[in-house]
């Protein structure tokens, strides 16, 4: 195994956490091995990036994470109890369940309900153990690699959750992924690389949470490709609504199949910063993407959503719909980019991002993008930032709804739009609790 040099973008501490875990990884085929040694390679030459650069320009995450953080000590694997995290658990949701701590997969808070034939499930780290090749060989399909955060993650991250959804099958109980970093007795950072391989004609649902245990800081780097085949269909839902001293980098790349349907659904209700980056690249024809976004932000929460759809084949559609609703001093940022190939005639593709601000403190920076080489497509992209209309509430008061019930209505109405395309109803009714109780504050 080669080890890497230092080229002064990062600490010596963490080339020397890099090269002295190559001894942990010594069974990892040669593709593998060559995947972390080109992320690393790729995150020493750029570093964090800075606001220098154009995806990062209104989003100052780099300066936080390096004051806050040492990259080169990942949490340990905690044991925790389940008293510890049980506030966190989604209630009445029946589904397989995977918990991770600091990144790692702690197996005797995890069961699984739906039949193998079905699906496997397992940890990253036990399905590279069991099949290193076929997990070497997914992640040469990937082709995203730009970004410092997804570099740094994909060269470090040991373990995360597989999925593995077999041809034809159509999974009942939905994937739950709950992920904890321990930061009760000091900052904690933890890794997270994530595989769903979803076979042809398969559906499945799976829904992912993200926690601080404790009261210090902690760093949470998440990482997911997802391998969608022809004619599948999967539900992927995101719910971010940490502590306000929980920073997580989020990057999720989805590559589908000719006539798959993939519905991604990312709700931001809490935490210090987020990035998320959502990219889809579409390989083949009669393919259907669909992403929504929810931003409710008060206090001094940042949240940044940073979107890709590449088009590379015709009679495909995607469709594009996020909302921020943001109060106190809080930060959005949305920046959409579709492209359209030229052999990608026929699209449809639609993006919107609508956005309300309830304090003179609260700021959003918006960016919608549209790139288009080919000639016969419907193409639309826009953005509305605002407040609430003086003519709604009047009209809502003057039926004799008070003041803050009306506001809290209109807003409710603003959020149900994102809320309502989740189709796991104990989920989409765990939500709008969160967000009702939030609003009628």
């Amino acid at each position: 195994m080669t080890q890497l040099v230092d080229k002064n973008m990062v600490t010596e501490e963490f080339l020397l956490r890099y090269n002295t875990s190559l001894e942990e990884r010594e069974q990892e085929p040669e593709a593998l091995v060559k995947y972390r040694e080109e992320a690393l390679a790729n995150f020493l030459e750029t570093g964090f990036p800075t606001r220098k650069e154009e995806e990062y320009k209104y989003f100052d995450i780099s300066k936080k994470l390096v004051d806050k953080f040492d990259f080169a000590r990942e949490a340990g694997a905690k044991v925790v109890a389940e008293q510890d995290f049980r506030q966190f658990l989604l209630p009445d949701l029946d589904a397989n369940v995977l918990v991770f701590v600091n990144g790692k997969l702690a197996i005797e808070h995890s069961k699984l309900v739906s039949p193998e034939e079905q699906v496997t499930i397992h940890g990253l780290a036990g399905a590279v153990k069991e099949d290193p090749a076929k997990i070497a060989d997914l992640l040469s399909k990937t082709t995203l690699k730009e970004d410092p955060f997804y570099n740094l993650n994909a060269s470090v991250a040991t373990d995360g959750a597989y999925i593995e959804v077999h041809k034809n099958a159509v999974v009942d109980k939905p994937i739950m992924l709950y992920f904890f970093t321990d930061s009760r007795e000091e900052k904690a950072v933890a890794y997270s690389k994530n595989i769903f391989n979803i076979a042809d004609n398969a559906q499945v649902s799976v829904i992912e949470t993200f926690h601080n245990i404790g009261n210090d800081d902690s760093f949470a780097s998440a990482s997911t490709e997802v391998f969608v085949g022809g004619n599948a269909h999967v539900d992927y839902y995101k719910v971010q609504a940490d502590n306000e001293k929980a920073f997580q980098v989020n990057s999720t790349h989805v590559y589908q199949g000719a006539d798959s349907v993939s519905n991604v659904v990312t709700v931001s209700l809490d935490g210090a910063m987020v990035r998320n980056n959502l990219n889809f690249v579409l390989n083949g024809t009669g393919i259907e993407a669909n992403m929504y976004g929810l931003s409710l932000l008060d206090s001094q929460t940042a949240v940044d959503n940073h979107t890709s759809v590449d088009h590379k084949f015709p009679h495909c559609e995607s469709n594009e719909l996020y909302k921020g609703i943001y109060d106190g001093k809080s930060k959005g940022v949305f920046n959409g980019k579709i492209f359209v190939r030229e052999d990608a005639q026929k699209t449809n593709a639609f993006q919107a991002n609508n956005n309300i601000l309830l304090s003179d403190d609260a700021t959003i920076n918006t960016k919608p993008q549209l790139e288009i080489w080919a000639d016969d497509v419907k193409c639309s992209h826009g953005c509305t930032n605002g407040q609430i209309a003086d003519e709604q509430l009047f009209y809502l008061k003057s039926r004799g709804i008070g003041a803050e019930k009306a506001r809290a209505m209109l807003l409710m109405a603003v959020a149900e739009d994102v809320v309502n395309k989740i189709n796991d109803e104990v989920l989409k009714n765990h939500i709008s609790a969160i967000i009702a109780q939030r609003l009628m504050k």
